[in-house]
C-alpha cells in the first residue's frame, strides 16, 4: 500500500523509473521478435519453423505488453501512486 504523502517528486521519479525499465524490456523483446522472424524467414529446415514461430509470437506479445505498461505509466496517476518506488517501503536500503 502506498503512503498518503505521495509528492510530485515521487511522481516524476516513478514515471522515469517505469519509462526506463519498460523501454529496456521493450528493446529486449523487440530483439527476440527479430530473432524469431529471422528464424521463420530462413526456413532451411523444419526446426526453424518449429522454434521460430513460438519465439516470434511469444516475444511479440511480450513486446506489446511492455509498450502498454509504458503507456500506462505515463497516463495513469493511480498506477503511479500504487507502484511508487519511494512510498512502497520495498527498497533495498529500508531496514
Amino acid at each position: 500500500m502506498a503512503v498518503q504523502k505521495h509528492t510530485y517528486l515521487h511522481h516524476v521519479a516513478t514515471v522515469a523509473y517505469h519509462l526506463i525499465s519498460g523501454l529496456i524490456r521493450a528493446l529486449i523483446w523487440q530483439t527476440m521478435t527479430l530473432v524469431g522472424y529471422f528464424l521463420l524467414t530462413t526456413l532451411q529446415s523444419p526446426y526453424n519453423f518449429l522454434f521460430g514461430l513460438p519465439v516470434f509470437l511469444g516475444s511479440l506479445g511480450l513486446l506489446i505488453n511492455a509498450l502498454l505498461s509504458v503507456v500506462t505509466a505515463v497516463t495513469s496517476k493511480r498506477f503511479i501512486e500504487g507502484t511508487c518506488i519511494f512510498c512502497s517501503r520495498k527498497l533495498w536500503f529500508y531496514n
